[in-house]
């Protein structure tokens, strides 16, 4: 089974309990490796938490940026293999998502990345997954991204929309499979 790393700028320390629990109850028959960037701006890196699926827990890249965007393609450099999904520290994981990224990659084991259409916290649907994405249309955590697949593609880290803005160009070369199933919250803590 391949691994999804989880990767969480951290801005919101005080949220991180919460993520936890969440991850540790949404992805039980999911290989997981969540990744902590913590932008030290905000406060020293906190006392770990025991999860045992924690694979990083530290500073980020220490370079100031927009969105967290530094952060993930700081991630993204370190891993080799497996999935990615990017999750806000004013996030959680839907209760759907774990049945629906694993029926689609049943369905579609080829695929380099879905998209996911999302709710908010009271589960009104915000936006359907729809290819090709396009700025201000599709959200970061919307997206599963096999790690190879992002070959030399990164975030730009200097704008909000950078998330539209790497997909758009993601989409052209591996156009994403959609899945229309309710399975990503948008900022679901706030």
């Amino acid at each position: 089974m391949e691994t999804l790393h989880v990767i969480t700028p951290v801005s919101r320390p005080e949220n991180l309990p919460r993520l936890e629990y969440n991850l540790r109850i949404s992805l039980r028959g999911t290989e997981v490796a969540w990744w902590c960037l913590f932008d030290e701006r905000f406060g020293p890196v906190p006392p770990r938490l025991p999860w045992s699926r924690i694979h990083y827990w530290g500073p980020g890249p220490g370079q100031s940026g927009v969105g967290g965007y530094a952060a993930r393609n700081w991630a993204i450099e370190r891993i080799a293999g497996g999935w990615l999904y990017f999750l806000d520290d004013d996030n959680l994981i839907h209760p759907e998502f774990e049945e629906a990224f694993e029926e689609a990659r049943g369905l579609h084991p080829q695929a380099g990345w879905f998209l996911f259409d999302q709710v908010a916290a009271d589960g009104t649907l915000l936006r359907r997954a729809t290819s090709p994405p396009t700025v201000g249309h599709v959200d970061l955590g919307q997206a599963v991204i096999r790690r190879d697949v992002l070959r030399g593609f990164r975030f730009r880290e200097d704008r909000y929309g950078a998330d539209g803005d790497l997909f758009e160009r993601l989409a052209v070369a591996v156009p994403p499979v959609c899945v229309n199933r309710q399975a990503t919250y948008y900022n679901a803590l706030r």
